[in-house]
């Protein structure tokens, strides 16, 4: 967020994507563009940076990385592809080809078509360190995933609950394109926008970023240190939001005003997930502890 990633010489640097996101740092995305071309430059001769293949503002770093470099991609031509992707409410599954040779299926526990090319990415990391792709493919089957990453809190009002830590546009989308395929109901989602100015920068894509989910709550922005900009408020971000259709959205004053207003949108047939980088969570536990009181 800061550029301090310039200060590491990683042996392996592994990209997964490059965003428009940090603006307030960076200024524009050229400059986002230039700090990861000096940062795969940063990598010693004898490293190598692992970039995917099917994602093009990363993939155009490859000729610019004077170091060896090692791709991955999901049904696209690369040096470690998942093929055959399935993503379901157990987890995700794909067919391993390491240079165009088969090693096998990954299995994991974790949903979403975002996890599987992590996954990917952690497999040339792997691959590269000399580490066997039979102890590579067990570990990945252990693998439960970590708090805040589509982490199931429970029953909520007898819908599950999942929180989740993103809170830029492409993750947004990622986070509820994996909810959609795995849980196949309706999304009653609270968010909570993080930081003023990325509200602002990014507006164009939270309007759309939200399809998909059918009751929209949104929390007064976190500032996470900023001072307010005029103008720049979740009250603004619901106008552009409603104007893109096909979500309801509420905005709030509170944790406690959001969870007070889930009981009239959710029912048995829901999911409930609260996001952001915040302390959004919040919301989930004091509706629940004000439905377990009852």
């Amino acid at each position: 967020s800061d550029g301090s990633f310039l200060f590491l010489s990683p042996t392996i640097a592994v990209i997964t994507n490059i965003d428009l996101e940090h603006l307030d740092y960076y200024q524009s995305f050229e400059r986002i563009r230039a700090a990861f071309e000096t940062f795969v430059n940063r990598v010693p001769f004898y490293g190598t940076v692992i970039l995917p293949a099917d994602e093009p503002n990363a993939a155009a770093l490859r000729p610019k990385a004077n170091r060896r470099t090692v791709t991955y991609a999901l049904d696209a031509e690369a040096d470690i592809e998942g093929r055959d992707l399935a993503v379901g409410p157990t987890g995700v599954r794909f067919a391993l080809r390491v240079r165009g040779r088969d090693e096998g299926t990954i299995e994991m526990k974790v949903t979403g078509v975002h996890n599987a090319r992590n996954a990917l990415a952690a497999v040339a990391a792997g691959w590269e360190l000399g580490v066997p792709v039979a102890s590579i493919r067990d570990a990945l089957r252990e693998f439960s995933g970590v708090g805040r990453r589509l982490e199931l809190r429970g029953s909520l009002l007898g819908a599950p609950w999942l929180d989740d830590y993103a809170h830029h546009p492409t993750e947004l989308e990622a986070t509820i394109a994996a909810l959609r395929v795995t849980y196949g109901r309706r999304i009653i989602a609270v968010f909570q926008p993080h930081r003023f100015s990325r509200t602002r920068a990014l507006l164009d894509r939270f309007a759309t970023c939200f399809l998909g989910v059918s009751e929209l709550i949104l929390l007064p922005i976190y500032p996470a240190g900023e001072a307010p900009i005029p103008g720049v408020t979740s009250e603004h971000l619901a106008e552009v939001v409603r104007k893109t259709g096909g979500t309801n959205v509420h905005t709030v004053a509170d944790h406690a005003e959001a969870a007070a207003a889930l009981p009239a949108l959710v029912t048995e047939r829901d999911l409930v997930l609260t996001v952001g980088a915040g302390d959004v969570y919040r919301v989930g536990e004091l509706a629940r502890a004000k439905e377990h009181a009852v």
